[in-house]
């Protein structure tokens, strides 16, 4: 029998998305109007408080978690001890997970659990985070599957007007989700207007600034190299002053983030026995951008030694800038990239013997 019911919150796109009971994310079908459309919902208004009427509503989880915790071996049933938590996921993790901290206490109100166990994927740590840290959520164990605990660069790269999000794996996802992963190759590789688009679209999301590196990461690792050789270090001077600057209304959104990151702390919440980290550290992964001071437009994308999943650097992934990891039940599971590595059997077997080791075959 198990201990307690679990809860799975995905990451960034992983919601379905609604307007009026209609589903536009994912969209069923990709076309120049279907994509205007996706956008302009994508447009309105984001909830800056629980409780706000906004248009958008998140349904489902999509695509739904293949963890198979379902099955008898892992005595979980889907609505009776186990519950998806979708979120919109445009709007501050802050929000999110205080959403999270109400619906985790109205799923076991009026039941003899005292709390959940949770598992969670990339952006959903910080969701996580924020309902343990700041609202008390009643979560006892959580597993965190490469979650940016300190920000992934990809998020700067993929808002930054100046740099191109081909090699920006946030950007990908986004337009793969809105392709449903159809044969569309060389009209996203060279639609310039629709790169901009989603750079503008990016720019009005709390989210995508809380996935930025934060002051745990800048004052340790440069993400920014000027002529290739000069590092800059720390929040203040990497997006409020440097030659790559935020402009004015972006650096709102950037000192709220940084403020919502620094709160969650540098250490994961929990007793330690109670944290699994699951990340990878083997494939390259781009976290640097050279910039040229003389020609002021030549943004060069670059992997240095420190890998990651093709998305979260390691060091990020595991909480440590030591680039070593401090939590006993770290498992790194190599050569699988940021968007498989939650269904990979190795990060399920370990999973499943981290909430359930009586049950393991």
């Amino acid at each position: 029998m198990i201990e307690r019911p679990l809860v799975f919150i995905p990451g960034i796109y992983c919601s379905t998305l609604a307007i009026n009971y209609n589903t536009f994310w994912p969209p069923s079908e990709f076309s120049s109007s279907t994509v205007a459309e996706v956008l302009d919902k994508l447009s309105t208004n984001i909830r800056t408080a629980v409780g706000e009427d906004v248009p958008v509503v998140a349904k489902d989880v999509f695509p739904i978690c293949d963890f198979n915790l379902m099955s008898s071996k892992w005595g979980y049933t889907l609505g009776s001890n186990f519950w998806t938590f979708p979120y919109d996921w445009r709007q501050s993790n802050e929000i999110s997970g205080l959403m999270l901290t109400d619906f985790i206490k109205e799923k076991i109100q009026g039941t003899n659990w005292d709390g959940v166990d949770v598992v969670c994927h990339s952006m959903g740590g910080f969701v996580v985070r924020a309902a343990i840290v700041n609202h008390r959520a009643p979560i006892k164990r959580t597993v965190y599957i490469a979650s940016p605990h300190y920000g992934t660069p990809q998020a700067y790269f993929a808002l930054n007007p100046e740099i191109h999000s081909a090699m920006a794996t946030i950007a990908q996802g986004f337009l793969f989700y809105l392709t449903l992963d159809k044969d569309l190759k060389d009209l996203l590789d060279h639609d310039i207007v629709l790169e901009n688009a989603l750079k503008d679209l990016f720019s009005k999301w709390p989210s995508m600034y809380e996935l930025m590196p934060d002051s745990f990461y800048l004052d340790k690792e440069a993400m920014i190299f000027l002529n290739g050789i000069s590092p800059i270090k720390g929040v203040h001077k990497t997006y409020l002053s440097s030659e790559l600057e935020f402009k004015l209304r972006e650096k709102r959104h950037v000192t709220s983030a940084m403020k919502f990151k620094k709160k969650l702390g540098i250490r994961l919440p929990g007793k330690e026995d109670d944290i699994l980290v699951i990340f990878d550290e083997d494939l390259p992964t781009f976290d640097r951008v050279n910039y040229s001071t003389k020609t002021k437009n030549e943004l060069v994308l670059a992997s240095s030694l420190k890998t990651g999943d093709t998305l979260v650097v390691a060091k990020s992934g595991m909480c440590s800038m030591s680039g070593r990891p401090v939590y006993k039940n770290s498992k790194s599971i190599s050569n699988c990239d940021h968007s498989t590595l939650p269904n990979d059997p190795r990060t399920i077997n370990e999973i499943m013997k981290y909430l359930n080791p009586t049950r393991v075959a």
